[in-house]
């Protein structure tokens, strides 16, 4: 897909650096553009580049599209991400102190067979450019510090024309591994992004 996104420029701030996700496999980021707060509804809109990045031992592959949703759609992928933390503790959260017991460990994967994989919500902006999805994992306490991954899916909108100017939404990304510790870094970042948009 071209580098070369033509958008409107909006009015606004611009000066907050890009989100990362770094997943195994490849990188989501979100760069703002010009987020801005509109005349009319009075909402704040956040605008700004989408790419995920993967790499080979070939090659380095990019997608790209630009976003328009309101500022409060990335609150709510926090809390999204954050309520997918909760369930993967509640279900998937693994005792290291009784690792050597046997007895423990066949009842927590027969737990994982018999309940069923874990899909999160996906979240989806306000124009539908994007999808992320948080997947199955495992989670444990390292010195009260919650730690583990889960797989995390992120697709990127990639407008194909047809004939007669007509699109259809066809979604192309990368489906990963994920550190806790990135996720909740992440999650924080979306926070100050949010704070630091909100009052325009």
């Amino acid at each position: 897909m071209s580098d070369d996104l033509t958008h409107p420029t909006k009015i606004g701030d611009s000066a907050f650096p890009p989100l990362t996700l770094r997943a195994e496999g490849f990188t989501l980021i979100i760069t703002p553009l010009a987020p801005y707060r509109d005349p009319v509804c009075h909402l704040i809109f956040f605008n700004g580049v989408v790419s995920v990045q993967t790499e080979t031992p070939v090659e380095r592959h990019s997608i790209k599209t630009f976003m328009e949703c309101h500022l409060s759609d990335l609150e709510r992928l926090r809390e999204n991400l954050e309520a997918h933390l909760r369930i993967l503790t509640q279900r998937r959260l693994f005792d290291r102190k009784q690792e050597e017991d046997r007895a423990y460990t066949a009842d927590y994967i027969n737990s994982i067979l018999t309940e069923g994989s874990i899909e999160g919500q996906t979240w989806v902006p306000l124009e539908l450019e994007m999808q992320i999805t948080g997947l199955d994992g495992e989670v444990l306490y390292e010195e009260d510090t919650l730690v583990g991954e889960f797989t995390i899916r992120v697709l990127i909108q990639t407008p194909t024309k047809l004939g007669k100017g007509r699109q259809i939404r066809v979604y192309t990304g990368c489906e990963g591994s994920v550190a806790i510790q990135e996720v909740r870094t992440f999650c924080a970042v979306l926070r100050s992004c949010v704070a630091h948009y909100e009052h325009l």
